[in-house]
């Protein structure tokens, strides 16, 4: 759940110092709220808090800031209303058809199975896949929105051209292809295969694509190449990763 009462919960507390109301409202229902206002949404907090932290920083050293984004994650249906009008419906990819696969894993088979009762029983998209997945880009176009914001202020300071970006995620959804709903145990591509994207002018071409596989761990050998730590010593230290600049 949302863990209202910890104390570790920043966004609980801007929520409640924002609008108590609808504080006592999101405690109350959690997930099944739908449709957070723009104001109020934990993308918009994670861009104003992140911001701020640029701006508070210590300016005589550099920086490392972990951005952490909850969407797009499901039921997909706490963008805010406006989000849904950023998405071509007629773009939507039709889900993969289910199998008829007799030698199916039994742990496929049983995700399976609970995928297509949770189709059948939801309250929120009430069968319907094209509603879940427009919820689900709805919820990628307003993370981009606010994700964009963060981008301009690094611009507003000067400070694009000295600052690697990582955009990275953990896992994504398969969004009933194969007849599968969330990331499941299983090794399909809409499940493993996530947006990994790198941005550090003077370093990294503009529009640049790379085929090759990577691995999360090669996130920190990067950062830690571009702090000073030598080939040799990620060598010794992190064997199995490497260095993506």
């Amino acid at each position: 759940g949302l863990n209202f009462d910890s104390k570790y919960n920043a966004f609980a507390r801007w929520v409640k110092k924002k609008d108590p109301k609808f504080y006592k409202r999101l405690k109350k229902e959690g997930k099944s709220l739908h449709h957070f206002p723009a104001e109020l949404h934990f993308s918009r907090w994670a861009a104003e808090t992140t911001i701020d932290l640029i701006k508070n920083r210590d300016k005589k050293h550099p920086f490392f800031l972990l951005m952490s984004l909850f969407d797009p994650h499901d039921p997909y249906f706490d963008h805010p209303l406006e989000a849904a009008n950023l998405v071509h419906e007629e773009n939507i990819p039709k889900p993969q058809p289910i199998p008829n696969d007799k030698n199916m894993p039994g742990g496929v088979r049983r995700e399976l199975e609970k995928s297509q009762f949770i189709k059948k029983n939801s309250q929120t998209f009430k069968g319907s896949i094209h509603k879940l997945r427009k919820g689900y880009y709805a919820s990628i176009a307003f993370l981009d929105r606010e994700m964009g914001k963060v981008l301009d202020y690094l611009d507003e300071q000067g400070l694009t051209e000295n600052t690697l970006v990582i955009f990275v995620s953990d896992h994504g959804d398969m969004l009933f292809d194969r007849g599968l709903f969330t990331k499941g145990a299983f090794f399909y591509d809409p499940s493993v295969r996530v947006p990994f994207l790198m941005r550090l002018p003077g370093k990294i071409p503009a529009g640049r694509r790379v085929k090759k596989p990577v691995q999360q761990l090669d996130i920190a050998a990067t950062v830690l190449s571009l702090a000073g730590y030598s080939k040799d010593k990620l060598n010794e230290i992190m064997p199995e990763s490497m260095d993506l600049l």
